[in-house]
């Protein structure tokens, strides 16, 4: 058994790995005081919680980040954040080291259609409510009267009232054009996933 304890503000606390488990945890200070007794005696503590290597499908740690991928079941996935370099470098080590039950393991590049899909679904997003707000804006230019009735409707008619038809227009367009920038940019950037598939 190997385990680490991040005490950065943000990161996944308790991290342990057996043979069988992956174990994690982000218990309260009291609980994580009884976790570090018990895992420095080298007994996992009974309310531990952890995926079994059983059901993994795959382990994911993207360079340059610190994030690491647990995929499991049919769909279900869950993201940790590990902020220092060298516990996410034992953590793989020690995937190797306990004798996981891992099939291969890979360095892969994701697909133009992976790494593309958050910004073609922000760019649909923009565009929708660009389009909402811009006809929104053109029905009140041209005599509609709109009765706020809370939520997103006192926002897409305060944002109407605001821009008006062409600046909502320009507002769009101009939030389209920076996510494309990004997009172009994160393209370019070569990223690299250690795979552990199971």
């Amino acid at each position: 058994m190997q385990y680490w304890i991040n005490t950065k503000k943000g990161d996944d606390t308790v991290l342990a790995i057996t043979e069988d488990v992956f174990y994690i945890s982000n218990p309260n200070e009291t609980q994580l005081q009884d976790y570090k007794f018990q895992l420095q005696q080298g007994k996992i503590p009974p309310t531990l919680t952890g995926v079994t290597f059983a059901n993994m499908r795959a382990i994911e740690f993207e360079e340059g980040t610190e994030r690491i991928m647990l995929y499991y079941g049919e769909k279900d996935g869950e993201r940790l954040k590990v902020s220092n370099p060298a516990t996410r470098t034992a953590i793989k080590e020690a995937l190797k080291a306990e004798n996981t039950p891992y099939i291969n393991q890979e360095l892969i590049e994701p697909s133009f259609w992976r790494r593309s899909k958050p910004f073609l679904i922000g760019t649909l997003a923009i565009s929708f409510f660009t389009a909402y707000i811009y006809d929104t804006a053109n029905n009140m230019e041209q005599g509609a009267i709109y009765e706020a009735r809370g939520g997103t409707g006192n926002l897409v008619i305060g944002a109407a009232q605001t821009s008006g038809s062409n600046g909502a227009l320009l507002i769009g367009g101009i939030l389209l054009f920076l996510l494309i920038v990004l997009w172009g940019y994160k393209l370019r950037k070569k990223i690299v996933y250690d795979q552990f598939l199971y």
